[in-house]
């Protein structure tokens, strides 16, 4: 259950989100984001996105000052990023902030005006 994975992960120095670096995943990465993304606000431990540049992963990540991104795909590189993460973590208000533009009243707000002004279709 979801409380019982964020007790536990609450005593981890930080969280690891990683998305396919492969070409053949181009679409899915600059689509989606990680569901554990929002158990990981919960927590509020660095996100380290072990992910390319172009991902809705490392971009949330780095927009909201919640972690490191790491776009290479190298032990060295990876290496770096969780020494990063650990000595350097995100202030707290970063993980609020996130979870709060994206899922709170202010993403409900913004869907609304979108579908006001036609630029979606309604269903």
């Amino acid at each position: 259950p979801e409380a019982d994975a964020i007790e536990k992960l609450s005593s981890c120095d930080a969280m690891y989100a990683m998305y396919p670096f492969d070409s053949a995943s181009k679409v899915f990465r600059c689509t989606s984001l990680p569901t554990k993304l929002t158990t990981y606000l919960k927590i509020g431990r660095p996100v380290i996105a072990h992910a390319p540049s172009d991902s809705t992963l490392s971009h949330a990540v780095t927009k909201f000052d919640i972690g490191v991104s790491c776009p290479h795909n190298t032990p060295e590189a990876l290496a770096a990023a969780i020494a990063q993460a650990v000595t350097t973590p995100p202030p707290p208000a970063s993980f609020k902030n996130m979870a709060i533009s994206w899922y709170g009243p202010d993403n409900s707000v913004r869907l609304s005006q979108l579908l006001i002004s036609g630029r979606i279709d309604s269903p």
